[in-house]
């Protein structure tokens, strides 16, 4: 494991990471400029269209610095101040469950949300989480652009507008021991904190628990409450929960998304505030411009991720690989949760659309 990745130090890597996501955005169709003008407006005099936006990103990842060095500045300097973010990060807002009810109660208007939030503001995305579901990126990007449409009407129907999606990575098992075998999962203190499909999981697994919110979990692990989790390797180095954990196993148990998403109440209460049909097509702009960077913003994530792993592993961590064997009980496992889930979180059809659809792609892949 250790020959994948290129060497880089924890210290190098959180360094690193300040100068990262200045990736260019693609052109955007619409102009601001024009728009303002085709209503007679001045966007320099218009009160600002301002999103107050919470996440659990820490300050200095991609998540943040991409966002703000190619989204918010391009806003801002495109509509001349008009549109304005504010990001409040690093689960200041509290977790993902935590920022849907500020978005709820009109403290927030929007969210950068991991699966957690995402799964719980609209259940049906919960297939894309399910375990051992995608096998890599590629997989990921084809499904998503395959049913970018069903997604937007997904959250309209939850009331919520979608502006845009990236990734919070593949999500991996880190131990404080060694951890060979699915028996040797089943006596490990674990938390669970993203929701139904990980608690099923683990359920299925037979494996011990303890729910915990994601601002506590670094506190959980330093005292030996829990000793080992599912997440993304790039939380655990930035939160510095690497250093009470010594292993990962090299297969990934899920993938979260991060959906950037705005209460749609408050959308249009916001569209109100100007000259019908004004306020509709800025907001539109602002979801062209996510939009159009998003293969960028996935491109500075998904190598911030190696580069995680890699840290992680020149700071003393160790891969495990599995038996055939015991992966094969841990697919057997995660066929069991996609039955199970059926009908509750999501709709089969709309399951048995997505594997198929993922089916298709691995064939003409291996073409």
């Amino acid at each position: 494991m250790k020959k994948v990745y290129k060497a880089l130090s924890v210290k190098g890597l959180l360094l690193c990471v300040l100068i990262m996501g200045l990736l260019p955005v693609d052109a955007i169709s619409s102009d601001p400029r024009k728009i303002a003008e085709k209503y007679g407006l001045d966007l320099k005099k218009l009160t600002p269209l301002t999103f107050r936006i919470g996440t659990l990103a820490p300050a200095g990842t991609p998540w943040i610095t991409f966002a703000l060095d190619n989204i918010v500045l391009k806003a801002r300097e495109e509509t001349d101040g008009f549109i304005r973010f504010q990001i409040l990060g690093g689960g200041n807002m509290g977790d993902d469950l935590e920022v849907l009810k500020k978005m709820k109660s009109g403290q927030l208007q929007g969210c950068a949300c991991t699966a957690l939030g995402v799964n719980a503001a609209v259940p049906e995305t919960s297939i894309f989480s399910l375990p051992f579901l995608f096998r890599n990126y590629d997989e990921i990007d084809y499904i998503f652009k395959k049913f970018r449409k069903d997604l937007n009407a997904m959250f309209l129907k939850r009331g919520y507008r979608l502006f845009g999606l990236t990734d919070a990575g593949f999500l991996y098992l880190f131990t404080r021991d060694k951890v060979s075998s699915i028996e040797d999962i089943k006596r490990q203190k674990l938390v669970t904190w993203w929701g139904g499909i990980e608690k099923a999981t683990l359920d299925e697994l037979n494996t011990r628990y303890t729910p915990i919110a994601v601002p506590e979990i670094a506190s959980a692990f330093k005292t030996g409450l829990i000793d080992a989790g599912i997440a993304p390797p790039a939380w655990m180095l930035v939160t510095e929960v690497f250093l009470y954990t010594h292993y990962f196993i090299d297969t990934p148990f899920f993938y979260s998304p991060v959906a950037i998403f705005m209460d749609e109440k408050q959308i249009r209460e916001m569209e109100k505030s100007y000259p019908p049909g004004f306020g509709r097509e800025m907001i539109n702009y602002m979801i062209d411009v996510i939009v159009q960077g998003e293969k960028d913003w996935k491109m500075s994530i998904r190598e911030y991720e190696k580069k995680c792993i890699s840290a992680y592993i020149n700071s003393g961590g160790m891969s495990v690989s599995f038996s055939q064997s015991d992966m094969d009980i841990l697919r057997r496992a995660a066929q069991n949760v996609r039955k199970k889930l059926a009908g509750k979180a999501y709709s089969q059809e709309f399951l048995s659309r997505v594997e198929s659809e993922l089916s298709k792609y691995r064939k003409e892949k291996s073409l």
